[in-house]
């Protein structure tokens, strides 16, 4: 090798840049790092602002005092521990209805059962003959039921049924084995289901309600939701209790008001 060679060989390589060995520290080795998260996981001071049932339903009362068939709606906030699923399901059959339609239920059943079910309320009930009406938006429940014969039979309706959280499943208590007690059960229960941030929305009652009947009405589905759907058939896990942070109220037009003094 050349002189030059290896003089050249010994110098220093140019492209060394200090900042590609930088050593970045780890979150877990810096020591503020758990009291930064505990101040982000607490609760912070009560909002002076918040108001208790009947205060905020009479709020909600005069400022809708022209529509007093307006809705009036629950937002609820609720903590999931780790590893636990960040969304909830269920369903409630509240003291007083809220809503103003009717349910219109459809039952998938056997020819021997088809009679009772119709008498106890059922729209539409069958068998096989009626996957082809609702899979061509024929017939559009707000309500299905099955007895546990007929699931193989409905089972390609899980893509239509399903999004809308309509395709019987057991665990919701929408198969059934006694049909008149199924729709019995349904009528006058509505599903919820949660967000993937831990929200949950509902109505609870309307305007020209007794304060009294909205806030049985807003017990009962804070229950419900702090049993995670349900205490029987409703829960998808059933003996958990889920922890709710905040809750507001509102109404069509008006303002959202926080709620306080919440029993359940």
């Amino acid at each position: 090798m050349s002189t030059s060679l290896w003089s050249r060989s010994l110098q220093a390589s140019t492209s060394y840049s200090p900042s590609l060995y930088r050593v970045v520290p780890s979150r877990r080795c810096l020591h503020a790092s758990a009291s930064v998260f505990a101040k982000k996981k607490s609760k912070g001071p009560a909002n002076p602002e918040a108001m208790s049932i009947p205060d905020a339903v009479q709020l909600l009362k005069a400022i809708e005092v022209t529509r007093p068939d307006n809705a009036i709606e629950l937002h609820v906030k609720t903590q999931f521990k780790k590893g636990e699923s960040a969304v909830l399901r269920g369903r409630l059959a509240m003291p007083r209805d809220p809503r103003t339609g009717e349910d219109k239920i459809l039952v998938f059943c056997e020819l021997d059962q088809v009679d009772n079910a119709t008498a106890a309320g059922a729209t539409w009930c069958g068998g096989a003959e009626l996957v082809a009406d609702v899979l061509e938006g024929k017939i559009v429940p707000t309500i299905c039921l099955a007895t546990p014969g007929m699931l193989p039979t409905i089972a390609r309706l899980a893509r239509t049924l399903g999004p809308k959280g309509l395709m019987p499943n057991v665990k919701r208590g929408t198969v059934n084995t006694n049909v008149v007690q199924a729709i019995q059960e349904a009528k006058g229960a509505f599903t919820w289901r949660g967000d993937k941030l831990g929200g949950v929305r509902a109505k609870v009652g309307r305007i020209h309600y007794p304060t009294e009947d909205i806030e049985k009405n807003v017990m009962a589905f804070l229950q419900n939701v702090r049993n995670g759907g349900g205490s029987r058939t409703a829960s998808y896990d059933k003996g958990k209790t889920y922890e709710i942070l905040k809750v507001h109220m509102s109404s069509t037009q008006g303002p959202g008001i926080e709620l306080r003094d919440i029993r359940y």
